[in-house]
């Protein structure tokens, strides 16, 4: 169920023929909502909008990608309807505690407010689980599938906030191979100890093969964001995070003049992850048209092969560098002060593009010989 409102443009844009242009949209209600474009222009003009979720805040302008497929310019004035918005609610069914097993108690059905919807860099945040305090996710009537209850603010009285668990301690365990050398166990068994930090995340390695470097558009400006507000246990749980990542070497202090704020994105176990909102920097940087591989390609190429192995990084993405001149572009903000990123962090724009020109200089004398990236 959803309430939909009408965007318009928030200043005269034009629109470049068969070409993609980022207009800002403007709604008086704000929320998490699904963006939809007018059918007017697209029969009428050859423009659609790129449909998708948004976090709306009534009077703020939000960009949207419009896509012309006409044979000629077409500018959008100030203010022109250019299609709606579909805001999403959800609601929550409470059963009372103290209810016995036999018994089936008439469940409480609470409509909540339109939830608040972020997206950002998750980088896994990790810590202790409180499954008493945790949200958990939420049981529709009518035996539908779960799904999370999202709170609207971090710091509002009644929100509790869970971290996402620790990680099973890994356990080397011996395989019963009678053919084996003895002395073949033993030496593996050192190597794996020798690097348990690795292993265990505590280590991360570095990517010589390329830096990430952030190219922006012309007329960019510094973008800086408040931080949002959070309750108790939400900065105890975004400090413990900061925390690890400091000790990893993935971010540092900063004096940027950017700044993007620190959200936690509810998981469906009721958990939350660590992320930054960083759309309106993706926005902004010029898209990387470094090609990635083709999935039939790939299938092609295996043959008649029919014995494979799988390798896959530990946070593959934390073990590129960020050039030292574009990491104040990747600062954040949060109650407790400022950070940047030393490394590749998730959610930018040009992240798999750098990770994959990484990975194709490595193995560039074995590429599609013997592996497959």
């Amino acid at each position: 169920m959803g309430v939909s409102c009408v965007h318009r443009s928030s200043c005269k844009t034009g629109i470049p023929r068969s070409a993609a242009t980022v207009v800002w949209l403007r709604i008086m209600r704000g929320g998490l909502g699904q963006v939809f474009g007018t059918s007017r222009l697209l029969t009428t003009h050859g423009v659609t909008i790129a449909d998708g979720v948004h976090d709306t805040v009534p009077g703020l302008s939000f960009p949207v990608i419009v896509n012309s497929f006409g044979t000629r310019e077409v500018v959008l004035r100030q203010k022109a309807n250019v299609g709606y918005v579909m805001l999403l609610t959800t609601g929550v069914v409470q059963v009372p505690h103290e209810a016995s097993h036999g018994t089936s108690p008439v469940p409480e059905f609470k409509k909540l407010r339109t939830t608040e919807g972020v997206v950002g860099v998750v980088s896994g945040a990790q810590g202790d689980p409180d499954p008493g305090r945790s949200p958990g996710p939420a049981a529709p009537a009518g035996g539908g599938p779960a799904t999370p209850a999202r709170p609207r603010n971090q710091g509002q009285e009644g929100t509790l906030l869970g971290v996402a668990p620790p990680a099973a301690p890994l356990q080397v365990g011996d395989v019963d191979l009678p053919d084996s050398d003895p002395k073949l166990h033993a030496r593996i068994r050192r190597m794996l100890n020798q690097h348990k930090a690795v292993r265990t995340g505590q280590a991360l390695g570095a990517i010589k093969a390329t830096l990430h470097r952030l190219y922006f558009n012309a007329g960019a400006r510094p973008v800086h964001f408040a931080p949002r507000r959070a309750g108790h246990t939400a900065r105890e749980a975004e400090m413990a995070e900061v925390k690890r990542q400091l000790e990893s070497d993935v971010i540092e202090p900063t004096s940027s003049y950017w700044g993007f704020p620190v959200v936690l994105v509810p998981k469906k176990n009721g958990t939350h992850l660590f992320c930054v909102d960083k759309r309106l920097l993706n926005v902004l940087t010029k898209k990387d048209s470094y090609p990635p591989p083709r999935m039939n390609d790939c299938i092609d190429s295996l043959g008649e092969e029919t014995i494979f192995s799988t390798l896959d990084f530990y946070a593959g993405y934390r073990q590129v560098a960020i050039a030292p001149e574009y990491r104040e572009k990747t600062a954040f903000v949060f109650q407790e002060g400022a950070y940047q990123y030393n490394r590749m962090p998730f959610g930018l724009t040009n992240a798999s593009a750098t990770f994959q020109r990484a990975l194709d200089v490595i193995l560039s004398g074995v590429k599609w010989q013997s592996c497959l990236i």
